[in-house]
């Protein structure tokens, strides 16, 4: 993760926009047992969180291929500069 950008793994990622997960669920294998247990807040929920309140949406959306297996693929989500409409004001 990075100021600009941050990667999901693409499974996951298909799995939150089919809605079987969530980015709380800190990527975790078995989302029924880990929601049992006590959680850390998710970083990349709090990162993406973050640039929205700044008023940074997502200027690019990238499929990393990494050449293994699919598991291994990554979605990189790039955030834009301040935009005034969604911005706080100042």
């Amino acid at each position: 993760m990075s100021r600009s950008k941050v990667r999901i793994g693409l499974r996951e990622f298909t799995e939150i926009l089919a809605g079987l997960r969530t980015l709380e669920d800190n990527g975790a294998k078995n989302v029924e047992a880990a929601r049992k247990l006590p959680r850390e807040p998710s970083s990349v929920q709090g990162y993406i969180l973050r640039n929205l309140m700044e008023g940074r949406l997502p200027s690019s959306i990238d499929v990393v291929k990494t050449g293994e297996d699919d598991s291994d693929d990554w979605v990189e989500i790039n955030f834009g500069d301040i935009d005034p409409a969604i911005s706080p004001l100042r």
